[in-house]
């Protein structure tokens, strides 16, 4: 899809890509995430994890492999677009234990 959409990716009609990262599809194409990530760069698009919890993307540098057991939404975006639109982020859960954890009583 991605391919097709190349005079989209080169006049910057769209600000930002999510991507389902799935493996299995990407080897099926013949592709991989070195191949996507190469690929989005031509058009000055970084690759980044998005949070479930709604968090600021990760950026990943491009040698970051990723695995995992559920498939992960991508963001391409250009950082400096990304910095300037996302002006606010709740950091609480990357200080703190997760939510889920609970200390034990003493």
């Amino acid at each position: 899809m991605l391919r097709g959409a190349k005079s989209l990716l080169q006049k910057k009609i769209v600000k930002y890509w999510i991507v389902e990262y799935a493996t299995h599809c990407l080897r099926r194409n013949g592709e991989s995430l070195d191949s996507l990530r190469n690929y989005m760069a031509q058009f000055g698009l970084s690759m980044f994890v998005l949070d479930y919890e709604g968090g600021f993307p990760k950026q990943y540098p491009s040698n970051v492999q990723l695995t995992g057991k559920f498939l992960n939404n991508l963001l391409f975006a250009d950082p400096l677009e990304l910095g300037e639109d996302w002006v606010f982020d709740d950091t609480t859960f990357l200080s703190s234990p997760h939510k889920w954890f609970q200390m034990p009583a003493s």
